[in-house]
């Protein structure tokens, strides 16, 4: 199964990916996007991301694709932010 994963305007494709290990690597990403700091100064500057999971169907087209992964980003957001929601 391939999957797709949207991270506000970057869209991830994960070829020959299941569900789980979909779930393992966006979740490492959200991870490291939230704990390696940006030095442009003195500070440093961290930063989060939410992600948007969805499978790819048989039925699908790619505006089907990209709504289910935008709703999923869209509830990621909603949670409160530095999440991930998927919908399958």
């Amino acid at each position: 199964a391939a999957l797709i994963a949207l991270v506000g305007l970057v869209l991830l494709l994960l070829p020959d990916t299941d569900l789980e290990g979909a779930l393992v690597f966006v979740e490492r990403l959200r991870v490291a996007v939230a704990t390696t700091a940006l030095t442009p100064g003195d500070e440093p500057l961290y930063r989060t991301a939410s992600f948007g999971l969805t499978g790819l169907r048989i039925v699908d087209d790619v505006d089907s694709l990209l709504r289910r992964a935008d709703s999923a980003l869209r509830r990621a957001k909603e949670a409160g932010k530095d999440r991930l929601a998927y919908e399958i």
